[in-house]
């Protein structure tokens, strides 16, 4: 098959009989479905994709792996109107840069475009915000979003260095996604001390008990704190949110107290460490949720220092089949050794994958 970039186009009259499918890693070689591929540089395959009239339902750019001429990659040129799957990862940049900005104001630009018909995101930005007033939350069934998570854009500790998360952005998605199946957020740097009070909300009667009334899948995770931020109510308020939703069949609430390759150079300096927990509420009482959770498939917590030797396996439910722990500095609390054997034994007869971290 030839190389050439323009081998990429549709032939006559296929553009508006079948979605389409492309995925471009920086200047990594792209993919388009079906069966197409070319190395080609990300603006040709993209170009060519937008002149040809592809009617793209799926689209992925990533230039997280390699820092290549397009990282971040500057999505101002795409002129797609029907993406229904959407992601972009991109890796840690410096937010007050010009090309950071430009990128940021392009994929706000693209989500805002195909706002319509967007039913998942999935957003790997470690210094941008969520993009809240660029989509239409109340249309989406799945949003993975893995950024930053501000003071506000005025007082933050690196204020001026680009735009931050709106303030009140979990209570949108909580007001709004009533369609979400999936929720996952992942704080790679976490600032705001109001999250707790955002996850606090009413019941709606009488139909629902919940906000949410349709999610299956849900995950908070922390990778690292500012400096500042203290926010103890945090995974209490969590808790309070999930608790009895008997549909939930996944489940993540991690906090990283060691640094990882992913956290090493964290955004804007945060802090990893074990001090964590305490500073967003994370002890025992957390794993006190996982008995009201009787749907439970597949769970990984963060084992907190207070929790009883022998505890932590009663308080999974016999439905999980899959459980990560997460044990990272806290590991030299007395007895943690016995009580991670106990998890495991209490759930050896059902368990079909068991790991524990650092």
């Amino acid at each position: 098959m030839s190389r050439n970039a323009h081998q990429c186009s549709p032939k006559t009259g296929e553009s508006t009989k079948r979605s389409h499918f492309i995925e471009c890693g920086g200047s990594n070689p792209c993919f388009t479905h079906p069966s197409i591929y070319k190395p080609a540089p990300v603006w040709a395959i993209f170009t060519v994709g937008v002149n040809s009239g592809l009617r793209v339902s799926t689209l992925t750019v990533s230039s997280a792996l390699n820092r290549s001429p397009d990282y971040p990659v500057d999505l101002s040129f795409l002129d797609f109107r029907y993406i229904s799957h959407f992601t972009y990862a991109s890796p840690p940049v410096p937010t007050q840069t010009n090309n950071s900005t430009l990128a940021h104001a392009s994929l706000q630009s693209v989500l805002s475009s195909n706002r319509a018909t967007l039913r998942t995101i999935n957003l790997f930005t470690p210094s941008w915000s969520f993009p809240s007033h660029s989509i239409s939350i109340r249309n989406l069934t799945r949003i993975h979003f893995a950024g930053t998570f501000a003071v506000s854009s005025s007082t933050s500790s690196h204020s001026g260095d680009g735009p931050h998360i709106t303030p009140n952005v979990i209570s949108e998605l909580i007001e709004h996604g009533r369609q979400l199946e999936s929720l996952s957020v992942d704080c790679t740097l976490l600032e705001s001390i109001t999250l707790s009070t955002q996850f606090l909300t009413d019941p709606i009667p009488p139909i629902h008990p919940h906000p949410l009334p349709f999610l299956r899948h849900f995950s908070f995770i922390v990778r690292a704190m500012g400096r500042r931020a203290v926010d103890k109510g945090l995974f209490p308020s969590i808790t309070s949110f999930l608790r009895g939703r008997h549909q939930l069949q996944t489940l993540q609430l991690v906090v990283y107290t060691t640094p990882t390759p992913s956290s090493a150079g964290s955004v804007g300096g945060g802090v990893v460490s074990a001090s964590n927990l305490e500073a967003v509420g994370y002890d025992a009482s957390i794993w006190g949720l996982l008995p009201s959770l009787g749907g439970l498939k597949a769970v990984r917590m963060t084992y907190p220092r207070d929790l009883a030797p022998g505890l932590a396996g009663w308080l999974i439910p016999r439905s999980v089949t899959a459980l990560g722990i997460g044990i990272g500095a806290q590991r030299l609390g007395a007895g943690l050794d016995d009580a991670l054997d106990s998890a495991s034994s209490i759930c050896s007869d059902i368990l079909t994958f068991f790991g524990v971290s650092n």
